[in-house]
């Protein structure tokens, strides 16, 4: 019901009729009162029930027992001169739900349905004993669990629990006799719950051997298992837990029963790296499963010898690191001079995966933000930054979790980075000698210019060049190898100013490489005419050419590229669209591109762009062919076609009747040179359907069979390779 209160000063009831005994709560939502008192009262008299202070947050108040029968009030009254409206929820509260739960046997489920309602369950219980009890199968959101003796004492709790379930430890018994379990759902929250009580039997107790594994089985909830060894002051060790059936937790506890250290532990094990031992004397590990988790386990406590250590030398040959125990670290130690750059590579990694390494400083602090990820294929240390303070700094290999093996390691002291100046069109060769080390060049530049830059020469495995603007900002980059590569014509520069070509070796690599920066000219720009050579000439890597021709729809157009020079270029012709019509990459062979029917008319483009640093020339010339030529033959005579347009094929008809077997004789050919080989294709067709295996030559004195096998009208279509033109003269005889 939602009350309002209208006027300040004034306040709202709500009546109900209760009877002696009746339990009721009370939810209290939507609110626009600031503040309130809400009391629930008997109307003959005005006796309190309870009273309850209330803002605009929601609010629940928990059962309450009617002293008798007859009508009751809500009655709201609003502090101060606060108005507004509220919703009451009374809600009529049956008796506690109940269960009862045999100890080792299965579990029981209560239900509450109607909040307020608590719920309890009871089991017997004798004393000495030991009882764990697990809540499972929940669905109440929010609650708390409290466990009373028989004499209503609270033997543990109130402990909270969720839909997530809840597990009490084992709990001694000092008393014999009926025992209750008490579940008070939270606020509004009801559910179900289901109760299980363990009997737990005593915790397991065995010695172990410290390299050696250790293992056992957990089989009630709240059992645990506990190992002993014996242990020396400053002895170090190290735990592997090798499987487990269960989540848990297990614990190192000192003589005394305090607790060292300790690690969780899943079905994917766990590792506790190595642990300093404070005291001579019998230390326990202590297996805990996680709530009513059992099941087996195996692990194994390592006695840890000390970490190795050696000498390194800045620039020397590698030192192998060795450990031969799960959490032995190994030390490598160096003079560093203030004002130093340091890097380190570890290589050969055998047996170490994961790992870390670090960098200590003379006082023992880490050198780095965060240690470096060390894998199967090694680790690099980027250049620090200089050293601060001079003295005896430490390398730290430290493998992880239970890793044991070998690795390399090498440490170098990182020269001054390469710098100077580099001019345009003249190749710079420099020679980075150490890992770390890097170079840059700077160059002027201006307004307008476009840049291009060629790497070769590259000796070094893996390097970033990049072209930087005079703010540092990066203009064009590439990572290249021992093949180099080419960064091609930037867009034009918005600034002038100082530029500069930054060389940044990948990881350890070091070596040389030569840059070849170029201020490019202008793109070749004009018209290309039909059947008319064009040539271009670039002296310059990136420099490109973008020539335009009009174009008509329907118009088929072929395209000849000869006399390159250079090692690739790459051709392409668009629509006035933008749309691709052709493109095509080519060498110093040159080569032609088939005829293409244009779509559109209207202004076509024609780029040549060379590919990578290539620089040279290329002479293109496009026609426009026209309709492939034509001519007719009959079987016991010959028949001709010329081909005057490079792209144009042939055609010569006949006609031929079912079970004739036919010989074609080229009697003729002038496409492309006199006995020149590969110039022509032959192919008869039926329709579009080929009936006949072509011959292909540049010469006469060609022949071949064709059995026909329909009654038709067949064609031999003369296809000239490439640009070849010329005439064909076929015969046709009976075999």
């Amino acid at each position: 019901m939602t009350v309002t209160i209208a006027s300040s000063g004034t306040t709202a009831t709500a009546s109900f009729s209760g009877t002696a005994g009746q339990r009721v709560a009370l939810y209290i939502s939507g609110s626009t009162i600031s503040s309130m008192k809400i009391s629930l009262v008997r109307a003959s008299n005005g006796a309190q029930v309870f009273t309850v202070s209330a803002t605009r947050t929601a609010k629940f108040v928990d059962t309450n027992t009617l002293p008798a029968n007859g009508t009751y009030k809500l009655v709201v009254d609003p502090n101060r001169t606060y108005t507004g409206h509220v919703t009451l929820t009374l809600y009529n509260v049956p008796a506690d739900a109940s269960g009862a739960v045999t100890v080792g046997g299965a579990g029981a489920t209560v239900t509450t349905t109607v909040p307020g309602q608590d719920a309890y369950f009871t089991f017997a219980g004798v004393s000495g004993h030991r009882v764990a009890l697990g809540l499972t199968g929940v669905t109440v959101s929010a609650g708390s669990v409290t466990v009373l003796n028989p004499d209503a004492t609270v033997l543990a709790g109130p402990k909270a629990f969720a839909t997530a379930g809840a597990f009490i430890d084992p709990l001694t018994l000092t008393q014999t006799g009926t025992y209750k379990v008490a579940i008070d759902p939270k606020g509004r929250a009801k559910g179900k719950v289901t109760l299980t009580a363990y009997d737990v039997p005593a915790d397991t107790n065995a010695s172990l051997t410290l390299g050696s594994p250790a293992s056992g089985n957990v089989g009630t909830p709240g059992q645990l298992a506990n190992f002993t060894f014996t242990g020396a002051l400053n002895q170090r060790v190290s735990l592997n837990v090798e499987s487990s059936d269960f989540t848990g937790t297990i614990w190192l506890k000192k003589p005394d029963s305090t607790v060292l250290t300790s690690l969780t532990v899943t079905p994917v094990g766990g590792f506790l790296d190595v642990t300093t031992l404070p005291v001579a004397g019998v230390y326990t590990v202590v297996v805990d499963p996680t709530g009513d988790g059992i099941g087996n386990f195996s692990f194994v406590v390592y006695d840890v010898p000390a970490d190795t250590t050696a000498p390194i030398t800045a620039g020397g040959s590698a030192v192998t690191v060795t450990n031969t125990v799960p959490g032995q670290n190994g030390y490598l130690t160096f003079t560093g001079t203030a004002g130093q750059k340091i890097s380190v590579l570890v290589s050969n990694v055998n047996g170490i995966d994961p790992g870390e390494l670090d960098v200590l400083k003379p006082n023992g602090t880490s050198l780095l933000s965060a240690p470096i990820t060390v894998t199967s294929s090694g680790a690099w240390l980027q250049p620090t930054a200089p050293l601060a303070v001079s003295g005896q700094y430490k390398i730290l290999l430290d493998p992880q979790l239970t890793g044991v093996g070998s690795a390399d390691v090498n440490l170098y002291v990182v020269p001054a980075d390469l710098s100077g100046t580099i001019t345009p069109g003249t190749p710079l060769s420099i020679a980075t000698t150490a890992p770390g080390q890097n170079a840059k060049y700077s160059f002027n530049a201006t307004i307008g210019q476009r840049l291009s830059l060629n790497l070769t020469g590259v000796t070094i495995q893996s390097v970033r060049v990049t072209l930087q603007r005079p703010d540092g900002t990066t203009l064009a980059t590439k990572t290249v190898d021992t093949s180099g590569g080419f960064i091609d014509v930037t867009a034009p520069l918005t600034v002038g100013g100082s530029y500069k070509v930054f060389v940044d070796p990948q990881s350890s690599y070091f070596g040389g490489i030569t840059l070849g920066l170029y201020v490019v000219p202008a793109d070749g720009t004009g018209t290309i005419a039909a059947g008319v050579a064009k040539t271009f000439i670039t002296t310059v890597p990136g420099q490109n050419a973008k020539w335009t021709f009009t174009g008509t729809s329907g118009q088929r157009l072929s395209f000849n590229l000869t006399s390159v020079t250079m090692p690739s270029i790459r051709m392409t012709v668009r629509t006035p669209a933008g749309g691709i019509v052709a493109t095509i990459t080519v060498g110093t062979d040159g080569d032609f591109i088939e005829p293409k029917t244009l779509t559109a008319t209207g202004t076509y483009s024609v780029t040549v762009d060379p590919q990578g640093a290539s620089t040279g020339s290329v002479t293109i010339t496009f026609y426009v062919v026209p309709a492939d030529a034509t001519g007719s033959a009959s079987v016991g005579g010959s028949g001709s076609v010329t081909v005057g347009t490079p792209g144009q094929n042939g055609k010569i008809t006949f006609s031929a009747t079912s079970g004739q077997s036919i010989h074609f004789d080229v009697s003729s050919n002038t496409v492309g040179s006199p006995a020149s080989d590969d110039t022509c294709g032959f192919q008869v067709y039926l329709g579009t359907t080929p009936v006949g295996g072509a011959a292909f030559a540049g010469s006469t004195g060609i022949s071949w069979d064709v059995p026909i096998s329909t009654t038709g009208t067949y064609t031999i279509v003369v296809d000239p390779f490439g640009a070849y033109t010329g005439g064909v003269t076929v015969g046709l005889t009976l075999n």
